[in-house]
C-alpha cells in the first residue's frame, strides 16, 4: 500500500492549536528555564548592541514599521484585550511595581534639577516666556532620551 501524501502544510487553525497546546504543555518548563539561563541575559544584550542597531537600521530602511501596521487587525486586538481583561494588566504592572519605582525614583532627580532651572527663568517678555518654554520642552526630551540638557539648547 503507497503513502498517502498529506497536505504540503499544516492547516493555520491546527498550527495555532498545537501551538496554544505546547504552551500549555510546557509553561512551567518555560519558567524555569528563564528563571535558571545558561547565560545572564543582561549582558548578552549589552554584547548584542551592535546587532540590534544593524537590525533596525535595516528595519528603518526597508520601512518595515509601516509595512506592519498596515497588517494591523484593530478587531482582534480588541477581543484580545478584551478576553485578556484588565485584572491581567493590573497583575502585570503590580508585578514590576518596584522596577517602575526604580525608574521614578531616577527620574525624581533629574525633574529636579530641571524644574529648578526653569523655574529660575524669567517669564517677563513674550520672548523669555518663549525660551523658557523651549527649554522645558527641550529639557523634558533629554529626560525621555536619558539626560537633561541646559535650558536654552
Amino acid at each position: 500500500m503507497p503513502f498517502q501524501q498529506g497536505p504540503r502544510f499544516t492547516p493555520a487553525a491546527e498550527r495555532t492549536a498545537n501551538m496554544l497546546a505546547g504552551v500549555q504543555a510546557n509553561a512551567q518548563k518555560w519558567q524555569a528555564h528563564v528563571l535558571a539561563p545558561k547565560r545572564n541575559p543582561k549582558q548578552a544584550a549589552l554584547a548584542a548592541n551592535q546587532k540590534y542597531k544593524n537590525a533596525m537600521t535595516e528595519a528603518i530602511q526597508q520601512d518595515r514599521f509601516a509595512k506592519g501596521i498596515s497588517n494591523y487587525d484593530e478587531d482582534a486586538a480588541i477581543a484580545t484585550i478584551q478576553q485578556i481583561g484588565a485584572t491581567n494588566l493590573v497583575n502585570g504592572v503590580a508585578a514590576r511595581q518596584p522596577k517602575i519605582e526604580r525608574a521614578n525614583q531616577a527620574l525624581d532627580a533629574k525633574l529636579a534639577a530641571h524644574l529648578r532651572s526653569i523655574d529660575a527663568m524669567p517669564t517677563n517678555t513674550p520672548q523669555e516666556r518663549e525660551a523658557k518654554m523651549l527649554a522645558n520642552l527641550r529639557g523634558m526630551r533629554g529626560m525621555k532620551a536619558g539626560g537633561a540638557p541646559a535650558p536654552g539648547r
